[in-house]
């Protein structure tokens, strides 16, 4: 059962208490002021500035009252470069580590911060060409998939060591697809194999395993799984529509398998992470076409793109799969062409029958799990665009219970074009956090027992890692 709404501020702020350590900590009400200083915190890597000017960094994190996300006293904002790409970012299990990627303007390339929360410091920093979601262990350390020159490798940063160590190189021509992870000395990723690396989109579906321990590499083919870009049609143009799929992949730690659900099928395919076996599961008959194909040679582009996809995620008793979906159409007319996107809703996959179960046939696309399984927050889109036309819809967002799939709220967007993303959770589950962006940006603080939003913080670069309590923004100008 969940607390008192009126209780959840106390509750979250005496977790924050623990979590950093501190004496004293009061709700600051006031705007956050600057700290004294904001020249850059010791780091084990030291990069030479291209200037003798102190550099002022754009971008800062600091901990936020979990239902105000009002700065708390006592905390000095930990500067994190010049703009943002923490979409990537991560938390370690036990809520001590925080890992972010840091962007400069004035340098090619980005850093890999890691912040110690329980000190409430940047414990180290290295410098990072291009990488992949980040992971992080309870003790600190940072794993990551790291290209460079098209050699993509398996990195781990530990503090206090200044330069990474390469557990295993990943094979030639392959990219990933839909993200890692990383389940005790095991690492697993998939995505495709390109026999041309200049295609990379396209390719042979593969799982990748690394050992930590030893760095011996698996490669698992899954030929029946379409990834990438599948098919060129033909539009009526001296250039080919693209049709991309993109497949959801959950990573099920506990039983040591990933389940990947088709975007041109109704099917999972189960695929054990020991063994590599692969078994279809069909759920249903849809099978997707999207007009002739293209027969002519053309290197031109044109913009003309299409896909579907999938976004999944499995209850915390592993007996349910919840699946929304995307589907992309080409239309031809006299007037030229255009493509359709739709979010066609929810459904529910029974994971030991394998039959659909339930369906919410509403705009959504993007699914997300509460901590403790017992909501999902939801978010969709319709777009349609060609050579003629552009229009968005956006359709806000939603909270579920998801045992029967049941609407317990509905927040419209106040603008057409706004785009949800960035969800997260409080530690305890009560909250959730929906940032979205538009003409401002803003983050919906929501009560996820009644759904009701609590608060809502619009500034334009932000946002809420809730785990921990901690936000991220970015001040231009003075």
């Amino acid at each position: 059962m969940r607390a008192h709404p009126g209780l959840l501020g106390l509750v979250g702020l005496l977790l924050m208490t623990v979590a950093c350590t501190r004496v004293e900590v009061t709700t600051s009400t006031e705007p956050l002021a600057p700290p004294d200083t904001l020249s850059p915190p010791t780091t084990v890597t030291t990069i030479a500035r291209t200037t003798t000017t102190v550099d002022i960094e754009s971008a800062s994190i600091y901990p936020v009252d979990p239902i105000t996300l009002e700065a708390i006293d006592g905390f000095d904002p930990i500067p994190m470069g010049d703009w943002y790409d923490w979409y990537w970012a991560a938390i370690s299990n036990n809520g001590s580590w925080l890992a972010m990627n840091v962007g400069q303007d004035d340098r090619d390339g980005s850093e890999v911060r890691l912040i110690n929360l329980e000190d409430w410091e940047t414990a180290a920093s290295w410098t990072l060409s291009y990488g992949s979601p980040l992971r992080v262990s309870d003790d600190g350390t940072v794993s990551t998939f790291t290209i460079d020159s098209s050699i993509s490798q398996l990195a781990r940063f530990s503090p206090g060591v200044p330069e990474p160590s390469f557990i295993a190189e990943l094979p030639p021509g392959f990219f990933s697809r839909s993200g890692s992870q990383i389940n005790g000395d095991q690492a697993v990723v998939f995505g495709v194999n390109a026999a041309d690396i200049t295609r990379y989109n396209t390719g042979v579906a593969a799982i990748v395993t690394v050992d930590l321990v030893t760095g011996e590499l698996t490669e698992m083919h899954l030929p029946m799984v379409e990834s990438g870009i599948i098919a060129e049609v033909d539009i009526g143009e001296t250039f080919p529509g693209l049709v991309d799929a993109s497949p959801a992949v959950v990573w099920d730690d506990q039983r040591s398998r990933a389940l990947i659900v088709h975007a041109t099928r109704d099917v999972v395919t189960e695929v054990d992470l020991n063994t590599g076996d692969a078994t279809e599961h069909p759920f249903g008959t849809q099978v997707w076409s999207w007009g002739p194909l293209f027969e002519a040679t053309s290197s031109e582009g044109g913009g003309a793109f299409v896909g579907n996809s999938r976004a999944a995620v499995l209850s915390r008793n592993g007996e349910a799969l919840y699946v929304a979906t995307t589907i992309g159409e080409f239309a031809v007319t006299d007037d030229g062409w255009s493509t359709t996107t739709t979010s066609t809703g929810i459904i529910t996959i029974d994971t030991r029958t394998w039959q659909l179960v339930d369906r919410l046939a509403a705009p959504i696309s993007e699914i997300h799990l509460s901590p403790d399984g017992d909501r999902l927050l939801g978010t969709g889109y319709d777009y349609t665009e060609g050579s003629n036309i552009y229009e968005y819809a956006s359709f806000g967002f939603y909270v579920i219970d998801p045992v029967d799939l049941e609407v317990i709220a509905h927040h419209e967007s106040d603008e057409p074009d706004r785009n949800y993303g960035a969800f997260s959770f409080s530690a305890d589950g009560d909250l959730g956090y929906v940032t979205s962006w538009g003409q401002q940006g803003n983050i919906d603080v929501v009560d996820l027992e009644t759904g009701d939003i609590v608060h809502t913080r619009s500034d334009p670069e932000i946002q809420i890692f809730g785990e921990v309590g901690v936000l991220g923004e970015v001040r231009h100008g003075p």
